[in-house]
């Protein structure tokens, strides 16, 4: 659709951005009855695949569908852009995420669309508008309003007969329920993994088949990272086989978005070791993912998730050690480890209360 080597420079991005209004302007097609069938959208999500996905360029994503929003003259566009712009703008470190401005322009995108004319576009941008703003209140840990947020989503799209985003939805929201119970409700868990399978199993039914970027990612590589990840907070091994195998096989349908997430696909690969009870395994690809040993610099909920890792297994260690001194340097190390994941920024909010839960069961007295 568009030259991705115009990204890299700000009049490249200033020119892709009168392109991409030129297109979405331009297209009179309408979400009925799926996402797919709004041209626009689709083609906004195919260049969100090559700048976000590929590029790992956020900040670029979200200037260049701002500078496209001040551009386009259809209001159901200006809204579809600053949606785009939250996209890239919540994707960003937390160092450099600015949630002020992020809760600001969430805030006033709705109110956009309460303006807008009863129509189909507008139960999509509704419907867009619920999905980011509850990945956004993931990433800043209110999962009990990103649950709110992503039934709400789920809601609105299976009501336009929009199947595999309302799958996403209520996939995403029976993540946040997980995350919920890892922090605040432990004794939930079990429950909330089994209804975190039942929406997968749905997941991947709805979208069997499909083709276009944005299924074939959620398919093979976010919902199968989503499962190991889960379980493995928890506590809880499963046979994990099938969703390591969907990460392999990422790799090779889209051999450069691999690259782009290579240390999810590490860090997914870490845990799937650690399912199996391969210690040696699981440790040596984790401490590799933890030094960035596999690519672009880990995010803070991978790296807190490898240490994590590190901890469970030198209690598991610890546990079968015959060797005082041995047995001793495992607990210190698991100590370590639980330490380092407790101090972990950003987004990793689930991984750290796993890691002073487990310090305050084993080390404090």
């Amino acid at each position: 659709m568009l030259d991705q080597r115009l990204v890299e420079a700000p009049d490249g991005r200033r020119q892709l951005a009168i392109e991409l209004v030129q297109l979405l302007d331009n297209d009179t097609t309408e979400p009925i009855p799926h996402r797919d069938n709004w041209v626009g959208e689709k083609e906004l999500r195919d260049f969100e695949s090559i700048v976000i996905q590929t590029l790992n360029q956020y900040l670029w994503f979200a200037e260049i569908c701002k500078i496209a929003s001040t551009l386009s003259t259809k209001p159901d566009i200006r809204i579809l852009l600053c949606l785009g712009q939250i996209n890239g703008l919540r994707r960003l470190p937390e160092s450099e995420r600015p949630d002020k401005n992020i809760n600001l322009h969430i805030a006033a995108t709705w109110k956009m669309i309460e303006d807008l004319a009863e129509s189909s576009r507008k139960e999509r941008l509704s419907s867009l508008w619920f999905y980011h703003s509850g990945i956004f209140a993931r990433v800043t840990g209110n999962y009990a309003f990103a649950i709110q947020l992503q039934d709400h989503a789920a809601s609105l799209a299976a009501a336009a007969g929009d199947e595999k985003s309302a799958a996403i939805s209520s996939f995403c929201s029976s993540v946040e329920h997980v995350n919920y119970a890892l922090v605040f409700a432990p004794n939930l868990l079990a429950a909330k993994l089994q209804d975190l399978e039942t929406t997968y199993q749905q997941l991947k039914l709805a979208l069997k088949g499909m083709t276009d970027s944005t299924s074939k990612r959620w398919l093979y590589l976010n919902a199968p990272l989503h499962i190991l990840f889960s379980n493995f907070w928890a506590g809880v091994r499963y046979n994990s086989a099938v969703d390591y195998e969907l990460l392999r096989e990422f790799s090779q349908i889209d051999p450069e978005g691999s690259k782009a997430h290579i240390s999810h696909i590490t860090t997914g690969s870490a845990v799937h070791w650690w399912h199996t009870a391969d210690l040696n395994r699981a440790t040596a690809i984790a401490k590799g993912a933890a030094q960035n040993c596999f690519g672009p610099a880990i995010e803070s909920e991978y790296l807190a998730t490898t240490k994590l890792l590190l901890a469970m297994a030198s209690f598991e260690q610890f546990g079968v050690e015959k060797d005082p001194q041995l047995k001793i340097e495992q607990r210190v190390t698991a100590k370590h480890y639980l330490i380092a994941t407790s101090q972990s920024p950003g987004a990793a909010h689930q991984v750290r209360a796993v890691a002073q839960r487990m310090l305050t069961q084993h080390f404090s007295k």
